[in-house]
């Protein structure tokens, strides 16, 4: 390949990623059942107003559980809707 052509190739990559992000394809969202029970706890104290004490709520919650939905962690102790939303921001179901 010549210069010309990786610049094409390049550029078409580019403008590729871009759509998908701006479509929305591409999230960064953590599938919630897919961390180990330190990994999740850690993901979760990463979120605004979740500390140690209320993540280790949600990762019992899942150990009890089983498999959950995202939607589920309303049921834990201090979770609220705010809580919930910002918890979604970063966690799908899977």
């Amino acid at each position: 390949m010549n210069k010309k052509q990786i610049a094409l190739v390049v550029c078409i990559i580019l403008v590729s990623m871009a759509t998908i992000g701006a479509l929305g394809l591409a999230d960064n969202k953590i599938p919630i059942n897919s961390l180990d029970d330190q990994q999740f706890h850690a993901e979760l104290v990463a979120v605004d107003g979740i500390g140690d004490v209320l993540a280790e709520r949600c990762v019992s919650y899942r150990r009890e559980h089983g498999q959950i939905a995202v939607s589920e962690l309303i049921a834990v102790n201090g979770i609220g809707p705010e809580r919930l939303r910002a918890i979604k921001k970063r966690f799908k179901d899977d």
